[in-house]
């Protein structure tokens, strides 16, 4: 396979993962939850919202960089279509237009705050990495 197309399908690879778990996630027909109704529902839309904020990034990184932010943020609102949609047919959910503007909102933000974001998370991993403490000092055995 030319390196081209091997390094198109590696960069998808993350993205199609995550779109997998978002539908296994969505096949399930009870989720745990807290007692708590309140916490319940505040718990399940910011983990709509994270979710598809990742998701949007994962696109992004597939797509070949920020120029495509717009197409990532379509494809983001097509899934999260697509998985309401999916939810119809899963026993004790119920599709809601409310949960696919909270997922386009996630989608939006992670898109907005990426790129002040991710510049910080990569480098924290690459000292992680690298056996260095966030502010640079070495570890010590």
């Amino acid at each position: 396979m030319p390196p081209r197309i091997t390094r198109a399908i590696l960069r998808w690879l993350p993205a199609l993962a995550w779109m997998a778990l978002i539908f296994w996630f969505s096949s399930q027909p009870d989720l745990p939850r807290p007692a708590n109704d309140l916490l319940n529902l505040i718990l399940r839309k910011s983990a709509h919202a994270g979710v598809y904020a990742v998701l949007a990034l994962l696109y992004v990184w597939a797509l070949g960089g920020w120029r495509w932010r717009w197409w990532a943020f379509g494809l983001a609102a097509l899934y999260a279509v697509s998985d309401e949609f999916h939810q119809s047919f899963t026993p004790k959910r119920h599709p809601t237009a409310t949960d696919v503007l909270i997922d386009c909102l996630g989608a939006y933000a992670g898109l907005r705050l990426g790129p002040h974001l991710l510049p910080v998370i990569v480098e924290r991993v690459r000292s992680w990495a690298a056996g260095r403490d966030p502010a640079g000092a070495e570890r010590r055995a």
